[in-house]
Order: structure tokens, then C-alpha cells, then sequence
């Protein structure tokens, strides 16, 4: 997801790292931070998170709270980008209000997510016999508990909307775990990825839901 900060000339989404100069990265891994760093040695990368590496490049803070000095003042960046944040942010409109704030005008953000859920073309993913499905029953409880909403990408565009951004532009895209019924040499190969960040993401969200009791 892809959106123009009022004032802007519309680049494209494939370019919109390209000639920034001041990118942040409310990163979920560092990953992002670190690819961007290297092909674009030129700009000032800042990669903000609760746990970041320790490095120069990264910064310890909660981004539904207070922003400070660690953040740059206002109209700081050129680029944000908000990566894989579903099952962590609970409050996405002031989040999207306060990127707008800290953005130049003419500034992007970017926000690849997901929605957690269980899908299916060949059975009904409802069946809760399924142990995946069950699973995802008790995730979504746990979330709720803590205000966290996994459809919460599909309203995405409408709070950027809101915040006053243009050029918002949202696109959806079907990720496969199974690569059994996959022809496409490049979707098997998405497939094969998600699949295994899917295994991740079931072990580390199970591990904190057991931590909060939930």
C-alpha cells in the first residue's frame, strides 16, 4: 500500500525509495532497514522498534506512543514505511495521523501488511476441525484482548484517507502456503517462502499468547 503525502508528484510505488533521502522504517524485523541502507548508501535510514538490533541504525521506541527527538522534528522524511505491524498496532488512525505529520510534503508511506486469517479454495476454511483454524480462533481472541484487530489492513486506506494522504493506492494480494496445486515457477517459490514465515508466526504469536495467559 502506497500513499502520497498532499503536495506531492505521484513517482510510483516501485520508485518511491529512489531520490530519498530521509526514509523510517516502523520495522516488525530489520530486515527492510538494512536492504534499503545498502542499496541506497546516500540516504539517512532510521529503523524504529520496541526490541531493535543494537546498532546505530536503529532506535528503541513504541510508535503508538509519544513521538520524540529519537523520531526528528516534524515534515522529517521522504519515505516511511510501516512492515508486517497487524498483530501490533492497536490505534491505526493516530499512528497514520502522526506519520502524516512527520512526513515532507510530497513524502510517501508504505505499508506491505497482511490480514490474518485462514483461506482456502479446495474446503471450507470455517471448519473448525481444522487445527489450523482452531488456532487462528484462539489468535484472534487473544488480539482482541489486547485491541488488536487482524482485518485492520482492509480499512488501511480509508484511515490514510483521513489522515491526508492522496494518491492512496491499495493492492491485495493471495500469498498460498502449499505449493502442491501451484504451476507458476514464481508463485511456488512464494508459496515455499510464506509457508515457512507462516510456521514462524505461529510459534512466536503462540509463544506470546501463553505468555499473557491467553
Amino acid at each position: 500500500m502506497n500513499a502520497q503525502a498532499l503536495g506531492g508528484v505521484s513517482s510510483g510505488s516501485g520508485e518511491t525509495a529512489r531520490g530519498a533521502h530521509e526514509l523510517l522504517d516502523c520495522c516488525g524485523t530489520a530486515v527492510w532497514t538494512a536492504a534499503v541502507a545498502r542499496q541506497f548508501p546516500g540516504a539517512h535510514v532510521i529503523g524504529v522498534d520496541i526490541t531493535p538490533p543494537v546498532t546505530e541504525t536503529f532506535v528503541t521506541a513504541d510508535v503508538e506512543k509519544e513521538w520524540n527527538a529519537k523520531f526528528g522534528m516534524q515534515d522529517s522524511y521522504d519515505l516511511m514505511s510501516l512492515r508486517v505491524l497487524v498483530s501490533a498496532i492497536s490505534h491505526w488512525q493516530s499512528l497514520i495521523n502522526r506519520c502524516f505529520q512527520h512526513l515532507k510534503a510530497g513524502g510517501w508511506i508504505e505499508n506491505p501488511d497482511i490480514t490474518v486469517g485462514t483461506f482456502s479454495e479446495t474446503f471450507d476454511w470455517r471448519d473448525e476441525s481444522s487445527p489450523l483454524m482452531r488456532w487462528y480462533q484462539c489468535y484472534r481472541r487473544g488480539a482482541a484482548k489486547n485491541g488488536i484487530d487482524g482485518f485492520a489492513n482492509e480499512r488501511r486506506a480509508e484511515c490514510l484517507s483521513n489522515a491526508g494522504f492522496t494518491s492512496v493506492s491499495a493492492k491485495f494480494y493471495t500469498c498460498y502456503l502449499d505449493t502442491g496445486a501451484i504451476q507458476d515457477v514464481r508463485d511456488k517459490k512464494i508459496a515455499r517462502f510464506t509457508g515457512q514465515n507462516m510456521l514462524g508466526l505461529l510459534d512466536a504469536v503462540t509463544k506470546v499468547m501463553e505468555a499473557k495467559g491467553d
